[in-house]
């Protein structure tokens, strides 16, 4: 699946220069490509897909997430620690598209959709608040249409063997999630599928600053029967 995203506004992200002993705020607009594989829950026992199988119209999706990083000086900032933490939470609008379930296979069929979100950020210098951002963003996203086969496992749990991508907000970027696996649950005619993720990027220094920063929330997507 592919898709294609137009950022309408910036992430501001404050970037840490202890050995000039000061703080430059930089505007920047990302968008990294990262794979991670959602957490899925497995039990014993064949799923029963039954209830899967039809067509389904997309009708959002909703994400929670939180982005956490923790600065260790060394050299002149020896010492010194920073930490930066920022979340958002959002639901999409103007969605369109619709989802088919066979008995084997998924069909995911002009998935596209909108955010308007805030994203939540605050920097510490040995724990005093010296940063704080609430901005907004405005993100569309438009998809092709893919096809994959999947397996139950267990009551509760999809496997995919080809990836949708949902986008995962966090910190200081963008990424595009491709997603393997999945909890599903009914409510109603209402069928929901619901993913966790995480990552932890490899230590980066700054400076004289060394990050090691993490992501991590949930996504749950709405569809109706058709």
């Amino acid at each position: 699946m592919i898709f294609f995203a137009i950022i309408y506004s910036n992430l501001t992200v404050s970037f840490a220069k202890a050995d000039l002993m000061y703080r430059k705020l930089v505007t920047v607009s990302l968008i990294i490509s990262s794979l991670i594989t959602a957490s899925c829950h497995k039990s014993g026992g064949t799923g029963n897909p039954a209830a899967l199988v039809g067509n389904w119209q997309f009708v959002y999706m909703s994400y929670n997430t939180q982005a956490s990083s923790i600065g260790v000086g060394t050299g002149i900032a020896a010492g010194e620690n920073t930490k930066s933490f920022s979340s958002c939470n959002y639901k999409t609008i103007q969605n369109t598209g619709t989802i088919t379930f066979t008995k084997d296979s998924v069909y995911w069929k002009s998935i596209c959709y909108s955010s308007d979100y805030y994203l939540k950020g605050y920097s510490y210098t040995d724990g005093k608040l010296t940063d704080s951002f609430n901005n907004r963003n405005l993100v569309s996203y438009i998809s092709g249409d893919t096809t994959s086969r999947y397996n139950a496992l267990g009551r509760d749990s999809l496997s995919f063997s080809t990836s949708y991508m949902v986008p995962w907000f966090g910190g200081n970027k963008i990424a595009f999630n491709r997603i393997y696996g999945c909890r599903y649950s009914f409510k109603g005619d209402t069928l929901f599928l619901s993913t966790n993720a995480q990552e932890t990027d490899p230590p980066q220094t700054i400076g004289n600053f060394t990050f090691t920063s993490s992501t991590s929330g949930t996504s749950v997507m709405a569809l109706l029967k058709q």
